[in-house]
């Protein structure tokens, strides 16, 4: 699990580069794909990590809940960054 949260890390610090990036040298204004791009994949990343959490779990004999409400909101919140990026 630590290498997930790892590589969520990377791609959050990639996003924040871009979008630095994009203001001090605006390349293509508002619709910037390359920071949407990666402000989907942070999410895309989350989803990602939640999905494997759950498989975990289930692959153990032992019974534990499953949590699945961060898997939910990861889902909303790409469909909303899908939305803004074709608005």
């Amino acid at each position: 699990m630590r290498n997930d949260y790892t590589i969520y890390i990377i791609v959050c610090f990639l996003s924040i580069l871009f979008s630095l990036i994009n203001r001090v040298y605006p390349i293509g204004g508002k619709e910037y794909l390359l920071n949407n791009v990666m402000y989907f994949s942070t999410w895309g990343t989350l989803f990602f990590i939640e999905i494997r959490k759950v498989l975990i779990v289930k692959g153990n004999k032992k019974e534990q809940s499953v949590d699945y409400f961060p898997i939910i909101i990861t889902i909303l919140m790409m469909i909303v960054c899908l939305v803004d990026m074709l608005r």
